[in-house]
């Protein structure tokens, strides 16, 4: 994905959420960068590289690390969310393929295509950094199988001593009847004396951890076992962990694997495939644990709802897998839940988020709850205004972190890993504001001038000129501010405020600013065309 890198006057306010917005708590110097990565966690059927991270650099900081399409933004915060620093890193291949924070080192893979399949070229590169960022050294990886690295679904890393483990899907070389596959392919390496020490590229099936056609793809390595888990696209359609038979203190995996197999295939008298996605896969201390989404297995709905599923470590097969559901979305009602995000705690507590449509709406609500280790909700449901995107989020001090961005708006979210305090949002902005209010639910500068070229000629260089053209002008011709509010569809969808605003536009920008967003009313598609 190729983004803007555009310099533009911010400010980050404060605000502390506990479901509706209800505080300003400060004003700080913050980002001055425009990409949009909102609800890029959210797949159908394959997943991709994520370009947007948080990286906890054990010191009391964090930083917001993006892929901006030819080089790496780099920007460390406080534990207050005050911008301290920004930097940025080059790319040294073509193509993007990962970021991951390590105990003491950051690294970033990138890779290139390979169309003449030479067993030569280097198709992967893994780059070792200090936390500062200082380049260390890298590995590069040949002759392995692949035409297109980091093809099909995304890319998962971690790492256990010296050895770093990197989890992603390629195409491979086409075979006789040249056909190239998609599948995933697995590298392992030893980053103190920068080596590869194995890779598993070949198709030779679940016995040894491999998945052809995978739409999602994570790994694991606790306590020295190597595992990763799966969405298959192919048989067995489902979610599939399999677990490596040797210890992954020698940086090999090229052994035999156990698996657990769920979800997937249902009613084979009438073929039916359930819909679903896999979002996060960790380890507790005697369970791994998966959370996706998946409507009914009997086919009987097609509303999403969320789940853990616990394999145990103990007695690890398809049959011993146990699921606990976060959302009971039933047939008949438009809410419907999206990929979740799964993040560990520690060994007995983790943090599942997800985000709801009702139908095809954006709700503007992030969802959260805690479980334990068995993957059992230890918290009730909480709901928080904002949304997710395809950062991960990290756990930074005694807060989860990750952050947004929507054309010129920043924001970075935090839950606090106390039951007890309010989530809160951090939110970037320099043009969405004016005398206390807030536009950002209609408005967004960068699609505002690319949509309109009067604007972007007139005030392409001004964001508040153009915000001030949107509220005095912009709103009563029935100007489009954001993709996700159009005047026209939101007057349309909805008679009583037809019957309150007649023909003033302006009011119903306004309520969609003060009700409408938070009431997940819909403003983007025709509820009735």
């Amino acid at each position: 994905m190729w983004r803007k890198f555009v310099a533009l006057p911010l400010a980050i306010i404060l605000l502390c959420l506990s479901g509706p917005l209800t505080a300003v708590a400060g004003e700080y110097a913050g980002s001055n960068i425009v990409t949009n990565n909102i609800h890029d966690h959210e797949y159908g059927q394959n997943s991709y590289v994520s370009d947007s991270y948080i990286a906890n650099n054990g010191d009391g900081t964090f930083s917001r690390v993006e892929n901006m399409g030819d080089i790496i933004l780099v920007e460390k915060y406080n534990a207050s969310c005050r911008l301290l620093s920004q930097m940025t890193v080059p790319f040294e291949l073509s193509m993007f393929g990962g970021f991951y924070s390590g105990a003491n080192y950051n690294y970033l893979v990138f890779g290139q295509p390979n169309p003449s399949q030479s067993t030569a070229l280097e198709c992967v590169r893994i780059v070792k950094y200090s936390k500062n960022w200082v380049r260390l050294g890298y590995v590069s990886v040949t002759n392995c199988n692949t035409t297109i690295p980091f093809y099909g679904c995304g890319t998962d890393i971690c790492e256990y001593g010296n050895y770093l483990y990197v989890r992603m899907g390629h195409q491979t070389y086409a075979d006789a009847s040249g056909i190239a596959r998609q599948a995933t392919m697995t590298i392992s390496c030893r980053m103190d004396t920068f080596q590869v020490v194995d890779v598993q590229s070949g198709l030779s099936g679940m016995t040894y951890g491999c998945i052809e056609n995978t739409g999602a793809t994570y790994i694991d390595v606790a306590d020295g076992v190597l595992a990763v888990a799966d969405h298959s696209l192919v048989s067995p359609y489902g979610i599939v962990v399999s677990r490596y038979g040797n210890n992954a203190s020698n940086g090999r995996f090229q052994s035999s694997c156990a698996n657990a197999s769920f979800l997937g295939s249902v009613g084979s008298a009438t073929g039916y495939l359930s819909s679903f996605s896999l979002g996060g896969f960790e380890s507790s201390a005697q369970y791994y644990l998966v959370a996706g989404n998946t409507n009914p297995q009997d086919g009987t709905s097609s509303n999403q709802n969320v789940f853990v599923a616990a394999i145990p470590k103990n007695g690890f097969s398809s049959a011993n897998v146990s699921f606990s559901y976060l959302t009971g979305y039933a047939y008949g009602v438009m809410e419907s839940t999206v990929t979740p995000y799964l993040v560990k705690i520690n060994s007995n507590m983790f943090l599942v988020l997800w985000e709801t449509r009702e139908g095809y709406s954006d709700t503007g609500v992030v969802h959260y709850a805690f479980v334990d280790g068995r993957g059992q909700r230890t918290s009730d449901v909480k709901s928080m205004n904002g949304c997710l995107s395809d950062c991960q989020p990290a756990v930074v001090g005694n807060k989860v972190v990750w952050y947004t961005t929507n054309g010129a708006n920043m924001r970075l979210y935090t839950i606090p890993l106390s039951d007890n305090t309010s989530a809160q949002q951090v939110y970037v902005t320099g043009q969405n504001r004016i005398g206390g209010v807030d536009y950002s639910a209609v408005f967004d500068f960068n699609y505002y001038i690319n949509r309109y070229p009067d604007i972007r000629v007139l005030m392409g260089n001004n964001p508040e000129a153009a915000l001030q053209h949107f509220i005095t002008s912009g709103m009563a011709e029935g100007r489009q501010g954001c993709e996700n509010f159009n005047v026209s569809v939101y007057r349309e969808n909805y008679s009583d405020l037809q019957a309150a605003f007649g023909n003033n536009l302006q009011l119903y920008y306004l309520h969609f600013m003060t009700s409408g967003n938070s009431e997940g009313r819909n403003a983007r598609t025709r509820i009735n065309p």
